[in-house]
């Protein structure tokens, strides 16, 4: 069978219509779209069903500790986001299917599942008063030059230590709803039952993170901050950014409106950071 050559022709056009269209594509990406993995698990010992979603991220927002702490981390802010969570009094969809009572609790773990090129943190900064007062949290953390997300990572080495170990530290555990009391009863049945069942937590992803073995791949530089100077309700912000090429890659610049001046490190790193830019290690390399 022959096609007739106007056809042949028009399909010609439309594949490279189509491959040009993909390819405008990944050029309008973000490069901080990334994915995160979010697992709930069942903890009735009957069940144990597990469900797992992809949630896309742009920017991730991290929490502050409601007690000010001098000797704060962002890596203190990163295990607090990604800790697991027992959810108490909720139920998965099988037990909801088969009507069973009471609920068990579900255990929620999230992590990355597809790291972008660049990281985006935002520092909650908002706080409230008992009467409703709106504030502006002032507190500052140390952050560092490179971070290693490794550990926040589905199927990362780091992870699959610690869970071939069954091990889950009390502080990468929160109890979310219900009473104080039953919560606290409730951490040490729902941590052992959760150990029981981390070495067969299998998370499918679009990323596999065992894909190739390098030091980079998990490693971000700090390339901006950004601060918010001001209160709750006005202000304007100024940032920090690392030079570009690889001459000025050690000088830091501070922006303010139209003002640019070089500035020490030090004084970036001990700024009121509200926004944190990571740039992955490997591409500042180049």
């Amino acid at each position: 069978m022959f096609l007739p050559v106007h056809f042949c022709f028009r399909f010609s056009i439309n594949e490279i219509l189509f491959q040009s269209a993909i390819a405008n594509e990944k050029l309008l990406k973000p490069p901080c779209l990334g994915l995160l993995a979010v697992q709930l698990r069942c903890c009735r010992e009957d069940c144990f069903y597990k469900k797992i979603r992809e949630e896309k991220f742009c920017v991730l927002s991290l929490s502050l500790p409601k007690s000010p702490n001098p000797l704060l981390t962002f890596s203190n802010l990163l295990e607090k986001y990604f800790a697991a969570e027992y959810i108490q009094g909720a139920s998965c969809d099988r037990c909801l299917e088969r009507k069973e009572n009471p609920s068990g609790g579900l255990m929620k773990k999230q992590g990355f599942c597809k790291l972008p090129s660049l990281l985006i943190f935002r520092i909650e900064r908002v706080g409230f008063s008992p009467n409703g007062y709106v504030f502006k949290r002032t507190e500052r953390f140390l952050f560092p030059e490179f971070i290693d997300v490794r550990e926040y990572c589905f199927f990362s080495e780091q992870n699959k230590a610690k869970q071939t170990k069954g091990s889950l530290p009390n502080s990468c555990f929160r109890v979310l709803g219900g009473s104080t009391s039953n919560a606290v009863s409730s951490v040490p049945k729902v941590k052992q039952q959760w150990q029981q069942v981390a070495q067969l937590s299998s998370i499918k992803s679009r990323t596999d993170f065992y894909e190739y073995d390098n030091i980079f791949k998990y490693k971000y530089q700090l390339r901006a901050v950004s601060v918010h100077i001001g209160q709750a309700d006005s202000g304007h912000f100024i940032t920090y950014r690392r030079g570009i090429g690889v001459q000025n890659r050690s000088v830091w610049y501070k922006t303010s409106d139209t003002e640019v001046m070089p500035v020490t490190f030090a004084e970036v790193t001990s700024s009121e950071a509200y926004m944190l830019f990571y740039d992955r290690a490997l591409t500042t390399l180049n």
